[in-house]
């Protein structure tokens, strides 16, 4: 699945709560969203934080790490964090540090330009 088609649902997901239009939440608010608690996204003023961190495990993860370690078998059940055996005997986080970091710096990197394409084709709808 190509990143473009990723992005889109989350831009689409965050129509409801921004005022001028949706806006991608930086790399950074992220990783914040990451290491806030359980109790943090049980609150209704936190449904926005909800959705966002649903669509990074549920959509974005598995594309950057790739669905061989990180699909539907698993991140229903497991942990990034997890480690599990593969055919070869040897033991697999299932999201590595380094796969993870790397799939921040593409929505990084990538952010800027998706926001600019989607409220260009907003603007301009059936062009």
């Amino acid at each position: 699945m190509e990143f473009y088609v990723i992005y889109a649902e989350l831009f689409d997901a965050l129509k409801e709560f921004g005022n001028d239009g949706p806006v991608l939440p930086t790399a950074t608010e992220l990783v914040e969203l990451l290491q806030c608690s359980e109790d943090h996204f049980e609150k209704t003023e936190n449904h926005k934080d909800k959705k966002i961190l649903l669509w990074y495990q549920d959509r974005w993860l598995p594309v950057a790490v790739g669905l061989e370690y990180w699909d539907d078998k698993n991140r229903h059940y497991d942990l990034p964090t997890d480690k599990v055996k593969l055919r070869d005997g040897n033991d697999w986080v299932l999201s590595t540090s380094t796969s993870e970091a790397f799939g921040l710096m593409v929505y990084d990197n990538c952010r800027d330009k998706w926001e600019e394409i989607f409220k260009l084709k907003h603007e301009n709808k059936g062009k």
